[in-house]
């Protein structure tokens, strides 16, 4: 997994399931990639250590007893903290209706018993790296519009120094050299003003 563009290392998964030999499955799949691993038996407990632990992923066991994975998603996509993290529904059942039963809610991915290692690697992988991709799309919009208000701000100025000069050569009479001066000051401060405007477009040219 090192082609990845961040280190799964310190990463957190939480791992739901009644069954003490899947928790062991996956947990000897993921250990060696690094991940900080979470465990829970039931949906009550999955509910608090998710709280706690704050994973970055959770694979959730569907059928267990007590509150069945369904619910424990249902109530964890409530939260606001768990809005982006993506749930993986685990399950013996391949029936058309429990898929969509678990995509409705909340799930971004199922995947059947008994487990392929490389398999649950692969899919972990991808759904953590979609992840990655949204914060840092996230990031770079709000260093984008951070740049676009400072650009704004910028342009204050040299349209505010156009504007008291047209209102001199408005209110005034002067003589040809004056004149000459207020021009180029004005040339001046509005190619200034037409530099920040370029930036501007070259801004939307990118995020386009």
């Amino acid at each position: 997994m090192s082609n990845l563009p961040y280190n799964p290392a310190g990463l957190k998964i939480l791992l739901v399931d009644d069954v003490a030999e899947n928790i062991r499955v996956l947990t000897e799949a993921l250990r060696p990639d690094g991940y900080q691993l979470a465990l829970a038996q039931s949906g009550e407990r999955a509910i608090k250590v998710a709280e706690h632990f704050k994973p970055d992923l959770i694979l959730l066991d569907i059928m267990m007893p007590g509150i069945d994975g369904f619910e424990v998603c249902r109530i964890l996509k409530q939260k606001p903290e768990f809005k982006d993290v993506a749930i993986i529904f685990l399950t013996a059942m391949s029936d058309i209706d429990d898929v969509i039963k678990g995509f409705d809610a909340g799930a971004k991915d199922y995947m059947t018993k008994p487990f392929n290692e490389r398999e649950v690697r692969i899919r972990i992988q991808t759904h953590l790296q979609l992840r990655y991709a949204l914060q840092e799309q996230a990031r770079l919009n709000e260093d984008k519009n951070k740049l676009l208000g400072m650009v704004a701000h910028d342009l204050r100025n040299p349209v505010g120094v156009i504007k008291g000069y047209m209102e001199l050569l408005l209110d005034a009479q002067y003589e040809a050299d004056e004149l000459e001066g207020i021009h180029n000051k004005i040339f001046n401060v509005a190619n200034e003003a037409l530099l920040l405007i370029n930036d501007l477009v070259d801004m939307s040219a990118i995020e386009n």
